[in-house]
């Protein structure tokens, strides 16, 4: 009879409990390297990363466990995504723009290389040849600001450009990458991310 493969729970910030094989787990490298000397089954908390959030990104880790992610050039020749990446990978980034950004920090912070370059790739194509103003309602960023709060539009505007210039030395990173540890690359695409995240659920909250 063969054995069960060893798993991995994974513990949402609510409490919810994910029971996931350790290989599919491991495509976290957070995850791979608080369990690597564990027992039989670990339990690893996520504190950062919600119920709703945590189900996708083992949906995704599931999927590609048996079906390698494919690689995305960089930089994007083109804002449609569907073109330069599979038809899983372009529905499962096809969301709201808040759960395209809880998705980009949770694969931040669980260390999940090409899931951060997936979200990173659809964000740089919902604004690749787009002005500022076309930015701006993309992103519901309102243009009645003081100065003050133009100056951190701004910002976030450059920030949405870094992410563009990320892309292209993100492949770069995960082949160098031998470890656990974050690329400065991986972490200036967060602290976007979060701005980003930040802004629109501003402008949602003002409405």
């Amino acid at each position: 009879m063969e054995a069960e493969p060893r798993c991995v729970v994974l513990v949402s910030s609510e409490g919810e409990e994910f029971k996931v094989p350790r290989e599919v787990a491991s495509a976290s490298l957070l995850v791979k390297s608080m369990t690597e000397d564990g027992d039989d089954t670990d339990v690893v908390p996520l504190p950062k990363v919600s119920s709703y959030i945590l189900k996708k990104v083992v949906e995704y880790c599931t999927h590609h466990h048996d079906n390698p992610p494919e690689d995305i050039p960089t930089p994007l020749k083109t804002s449609n995504l569907a073109e330069v990446v599979s038809e899983f990978d372009f529905n499962f980034v096809n969301v709201e723009q808040t759960v395209l950004f809880d998705l980009l920090l949770a694969a931040d912070y669980l260390n999940i290389p090409s899931l951060l370059l997936l979200t990173s790739a659809k964000v740089a194509s919902m604004i690749k040849g787009r002005s500022p103003e076309e930015i701006r309602r993309e992103f519901n960023i309102v243009n009645d600001f003081t100065p003050e709060e133009e100056a951190q539009a701004r910002l976030l505007l450059l920030l949405l450009l870094l992410l563009l210039l990320l892309l292209s030395q993100q492949q770069l990173a995960l082949e160098k990458k031998t470890d656990g540890a974050k690329t400065p690359e991986e972490a200036a695409a967060a602290a976007a991310a979060a701005a980003l995240h930040h802004s629109s659920s501003s402008s949602s909250s003002g409405r």
